[in-house]
């Protein structure tokens, strides 16, 4: 990260520039979340309660004729110095399928009053110190990701081709005996396959979840929204587990164990979320300060699936 000083468009706006050189991150590489990281540097009358109060966006700057674009905006609360965590997700990733372009953000800290009175926040921005700005990326191998797909789709397939090969055969036979208990296996697999399926109360799957706030006496330090949409996961995960919910190869392995041997086994895998999202909060924190949080993470559920 390189940085220039930061320059002021105005007695309420403050602005600072980085540029970034990700070349090391490969465009195999499957960008899964990038944050970046500044440590905030507050200046205020320790005599007084009050925090420092300011809006900061984070921009890329582009080569096209718009100019640059908003990636994330925080409202920011300030009592004392700490780190702060922007998401620009979007611009790593265009940055890396597009290793040409500018990899430039500003970062713009702007008063939520007209007149400033209540102190002062900056970002620290030397480079070579302990709390320099960071920008941190998680990111996936594509070809691991995609061996992994495989390894479970040939998984499943071969789950599909054991339960159609130990079916009951209809029509003949077998005076052989390993055929014989083979068949009989099968069918009392299947047996239980129908069983279940009778008494299922559906597969896995998302359905709707209204959470409100006083219901769990949460309304005290939440003040909003007083309710939202949460969503849970329900439903079974029986086999031959289906491959739209992207289930693990363990989940696989102990339906496959259950189904089997339910008594040394009597536990399948589970239904449960497998992605989260977050929500905008109102809330008063630990000190009793009103404070905004536009990404509440882990708060909805996006996809269910079997572990």
């Amino acid at each position: 990260v390189t940085t220039t000083p930061a320059s002021s468009t105005g007695s309420t706006t403050r602005l600072h520039t980085m540029v970034f050189n990700i070349t090391s991150i490969s465009v195999e590489e499957q960008i899964d979340l990038a944050e970046l990281r500044l440590f905030t540097l507050v200046e205020r009358d320790r005599n007084m309660y009050i925090g420092v109060d300011r809006k900061v966006s984070v921009y890329e700057v582009t080569d096209d004729n718009v100019g640059y674009h908003v990636i994330d905006t925080q409202h920011v609360y300030g009592r004392d110095s700490g780190w702060e965590t922007f998401d620009v997700t979007s611009a790593v990733r265009r940055w890396v399928t597009k290793p040409s372009s500018l990899q430039i953000l500003e970062i713009r800290i702007e008063s939520v009053f007209h007149s400033v009175t209540d102190g002062d926040l900056d970002f620290l921005t030397e480079p070579q110190h302990k709390n320099e700005p960071l920008l941190v990326v998680f990111s996936t191998d594509k070809q691991k990701l995609q061996l992994h797909k495989t390894e479970r789709h040939e998984l499943i397939t071969r789950e599909d081709s054991i339960y159609d090969i130990q079916s009951p055969l209809s029509g003949s036979k077998n005076s052989n005996n390993s055929l014989n208990e083979t068949n009989t296996i099968g069918h009392k697999i299947h047996s239980r396959v129908k069983r279940r399926g009778r008494r299922s109360g559906g597969l896995c799957r998302r359905r709707p979840m209204t959470v409100n706030f006083a219901d769990i006496q949460w309304d005290s330090w939440i003040l909003a929204p007083s309710s939202y949409e949460a969503y849970e996961c329900v439903g079974k995960c029986h086999f031959p587990v289906n491959e739209r919910l992207s289930p693990s190869k363990h989940a696989i392995i102990q339906s496959r164990l259950h189904l089997t041997m339910p008594k040394e086994y009597p536990r399948e895998s589970c239904c449960v979320p497998t992605k989260l999202d977050s929500i905008s909060i109102l809330y008063y924190d630990e000190y009793g300060v009103l404070t905004y949080k536009p990404k509440y993470d882990g708060m909805v559920v996006t996809e269910c699936g079997c572990r």
